[in-house]
């Protein structure tokens, strides 16, 4: 390579890409993907700080140890608010999947045998694992278990 090269080093997997001339934000691996469907935030105030300044700057103790305090504090904030994106995004999901299951009950609802027997079972089945983990023994429990009547 020379000195004029813009090319940096890369997975062998995102270089064969490259090569392939494929789109990135098509590729479901990459982050252009993440960031175009609305998988990762791509608007907060955290990434201004990220910013490459190339501005130089006299070396001065105190001023280290504010950016590194600061950077700290920055990187709680950013996880902070990362969580809550994903927690909003993944809030329907609950509904949607319930949803579905209802829908391939519905469908296929001449796979469900009898229910009554295996009501009684799993009504039994909870109550010796309720009972026993309150007690704090597994051991017992999985007796049972090995033992089904």
């Amino acid at each position: 390579m020379g000195l004029c090269s813009l090319e940096t080093t890369a997975r062998s997997k995102c270089h064969a890409a490259f090569k392939h001339k494929r789109n990135p934000r098509k590729v479901r691996w990459t982050k252009a993907f993440r960031k175009a469907a609305g998988k990762e935030m791509t608007i907060d105030s955290t990434f201004e700080f990220e910013k490459r300044r190339n501005v130089p700057v006299r070396y001065d103790r105190e001023l280290m140890t504010t950016t590194v305090k600061a950077m700290k504090r920055i990187s709680e904030i950013r996880a902070k608010r990362e969580r809550v994106f994903y927690k909003n995004r993944m809030s329907g999901n609950k509904e949607r999947e319930k949803a579905e299951n209802i829908r391939e009950i519905q469908k296929n609802i001449e796979l469900i045998g009898a229910p009554s027997d295996k009501i009684k079972f799993f009504n039994k089945f909870l109550r010796y694992s309720i009972t026993y983990r309150i007690i704090g023994r597994f051991d017992l429990f999985f007796h049972w278990m090995l033992h089904l009547p």
